[in-house]
């Protein structure tokens, strides 16, 4: 598994995406509550895609094949988790709104192109034959369709956020303490405080979530 940031991964392309993503009304394909948040959110993806220091493709590699596996690490499509209206002790109702936002499939498509560059460049002395999705895939509209027909929101992704670390304004439940905002005495210490994918395995920043949130209680209660 390799992590890898955009001008690596579309050193044709990243400019015109980070240039895209900057100038998108975010507010087409959020809910009004969590708007403020993530427009700052929007302008730290937007920087962030002309460097080199954040991840933006989590690029799993096995065999035989050999074959490869995208999984967007910097996603700008946001979904929902609410209560059952018809039954609020029951499960959540969550609906995950893939590919929501437009960009994520700029980004799906620039990392379906690095694979098959990559493969029939570095590989070329094996003779590699692209199976799928196949050499008559040319366009970006080819490549969107291919996408939307077979991307797997579920799939190795690390879900987060709903309890996000930022400060209230933004739409932010828990603050520097992981305390909730409002509620005495509850906490949150798991990957529901990270408004953003880690460019690395959310396991790692999980354990030390747990760790802080450990330390943090036995400052409080000596």
């Amino acid at each position: 598994m390799a992590t890898i940031s955009l001008p690596i991964l579309a050193p044709d392309r990243y400019h015109s995406i980070a240039q895209k993503y900057a100038t998108q009304d975010v507010a087409e394909y959020l809910q009004p509550n969590v708007l403020a948040g993530q427009r700052v959110l929007q302008r730290i993806l937007a920087r962030e895609m002309l460097g080199k220091d954040m991840a933006f493709l989590n690029y799993i590699a096995g065999g035989p094949g050999p074959w490869a596996i995208a999984i967007g690490s910097k996603v700008t499509s946001r979904g929902t988790v609410t209560l059952n209206a018809s039954d609020p002790e029951g499960e959540p109702a969550i609906d995950l709104r893939p590919l929501s936002n437009p960009i994520d499939i700029d980004l799906m498509i620039a990392c379906t192109k690095f694979f098959r560059t990559h493969y029939t460049r570095d590989l070329a002395e094996w003779n590699v034959t692209e199976i799928f999705p196949g050499s008559n895939v040319t366009t970006d509209a080819q490549f969107e369709k291919l996408i939307r027909n077979t991307y797997n929101p579920v799939a190795g992704h690390h879900f987060l956020g709903t309890a996000a670390k930022m400060p209230r304004h933004l739409g932010g439940v828990v603050d520097e303490e992981l305390s909730v905002y409002g509620v005495k005495g509850l906490r949150v210490a798991d990957a529901s405080i990270m408004p953003l994918l880690p460019s690395a395995a959310t396991q790692f920043s999980v354990y030390s979530i747990g760790e802080k949130a450990a330390d943090l209680l036995k400052t409080k209660w000596r």
